[in-house]
């Protein structure tokens, strides 16, 4: 069993589960979160909260450059946006840049109608909805990163699949009522352009916003886990209460249409005992682990199982981030 895993799992190093939360009776997913008490410093920065990196488009679909310009190692997630004026990208798989260091970022496109400008700045946009995360990961482990054709069917499919949600959460529950678009007029997930990853995410997280306002921050959070009727959706852990802090928004935007499951008079429960026996019997998987990148400060490793993929970053031989998700 992986050691990471294996820690969580049995509550070791100061890892501890919380208190399993939905937001109504009618909701068809849980969260358990995941917390941890202690003293160590962090030696590291999230892309998001860095000031001084850099990225430009290398003007190759497949390619984004990221300059370091900060005193410590930066972490880019796998599923990363990288947004601008040029097309958006995403990162095929988690990346730490080191101090003063300049990387190519191997990525996808996610808006194939938006042109290429090469040298044009671009910025972290986010989080590619969850469903990214297995595919991306399944990739990697198998020596390969998911090809460009599957990432726009990929768009296509999340961009269908968000704007069913919201019709239905729509009908059911009004949620969308109020919203109003930057141009000053009711936007909805349809009214985006059908290659727009990241617009019709946005635009759906807006019309759920009264749901994901009220997913709570638990103290000492570095992870969380999503349940359904299926058990155990993903998980995704952090080393530090401050890393979970730093990208949570985005990890709660980009399992917002999960979240944001409704049925009324829906049977579903989980209860905490419930929720964690769920998340050890995930824990608790024999992965197989594929090293799919290594310095002497940075490691990836790919996991798989039957049911589930998952990535591991490493940093200085410690584990900085886990993430794990259904196939």
């Amino acid at each position: 069993m992986n050691k990471y895993l294996q820690t969580i799992l049995e509550e070791k190093d100061n890892f501890q589960f919380g208190d399993s939360w939905r937001y109504s009776e009618d909701s068809l997913v849980a969260i358990l979160p995941i917390l941890r008490k202690t003293d160590k410093v962090r030696n590291y920065l999230i892309l998001k909260e860095a000031k001084n990196v850099e990225i430009s488009d290398t003007g190759q679909i497949n390619r984004i450059r990221v300059t370091n310009n900060e005193d410590k190692p930066v972490y880019i997630r796998m599923g990363e946006i990288f947004t601008g004026k040029s097309q958006e990208r995403i990162a095929v798989r988690s990346h730490v840049v080191l101090s003063k260091e300049s990387v190519e970022i191997e990525c996808r496109c996610v808006y194939a109608s938006k042109s290429i400008s090469t040298g044009e700045p671009m910025k972290s946009g986010g989080l590619a909805p969850s469903t990214f995360d297995s595919m991306l990961s399944s990739s990697s482990f198998r020596g390969r990163h998911a090809d460009q054709g599957q990432v726009w069917a990929k768009v296509n499919m999340c961009n269908v699949m968000m704007s069913k949600s919201s019709d239905l959460l729509d009908k059911e529950y009004n949620l969308s009522a109020g919203v109003e678009s930057t141009r000053g007029a009711v936007e909805t997930v349809g009214s985006q352009p059908a290659d727009d990853l990241k617009g019709t995410l946005d635009t759906f997280s807006k019309q759920v916003d009264k749901i994901l306002r009220e997913v709570p921050y638990f103290e000492n959070q570095v992870g969380m886990a999503i349940l359904d009727l299926l058990g155990v959706s993903s998980l995704e852990c952090f080393d530090l209460k401050e890393s979970w802090k730093a990208l949570r928004d985005d990890i709660i935007k980009k399992e917002g249409e999960n979240i944001s499951k409704l049925q009324k008079e829906s049977p579903f429960e989980y209860k905490k005992d419930k929720a964690i026996r769920s998340v050890k019997k995930l824990l608790s998987y024999v992965f197989k682990e594929k090293v799919t990148f290594k310095t002497q400060e940075v490691k990836i490793i790919s996991l798989d199982a039957e049911k589930f993929t998952g990535e591991i970053t490493e940093l200085n031989g410690e584990l900085l981030h886990l993430v794990l998700v259904r196939k």
